[in-house]
């Protein structure tokens, strides 16, 4: 192996491990329910969580930082087809009103610009 090949390899090997600790996979389940905040579950954590409203019943999922609605009363179940474990992905269920969004457990207060 040259010099010139061991430096590429190198590059490669920092490149991916740095891609990789940058798309962690978020930090926090938000369940919400007809627009509003229901729960948080962090991703770390896993938990079956029952969700009831007025608009129907989902059984939600975190495992191994994976979250999926492994039931629900509604009538064509698309929601239960669904799996998400990366932030800003979503699982929508329209006929009852709910969606699990991943958000980033990071809180930004900080202001980026004033105009």
């Amino acid at each position: 192996m040259k010099k010139g090949d061991f430096l590429v390899v190198v590059l490669a090997v920092l490149l991916t491990l740095s891609w990789a600790l940058m798309s962690h996979r978020g930090g926090v389940a938000s369940i919400y329910i007809d627009g509003e905040l229901y729960k948080s579950v962090p991703l770390s954590e896993n938990a079956k969580i029952v969700v009831e409203s007025e608009f129907g019943k989902n059984t939600v999922v975190i495992k191994n930082s994976v979250v999926t609605i492994v039931d629900s009363d509604c009538e064509n179940k698309l929601c239960e087809s669904e799996h998400i474990s990366e932030t800003a992905h979503s699982i929508v269920c329209l006929p009852n009103r709910l969606s699990v969004i991943i958000e980033d457990d990071k809180i930004n207060d900080e202001t980026d610009v004033i105009l």
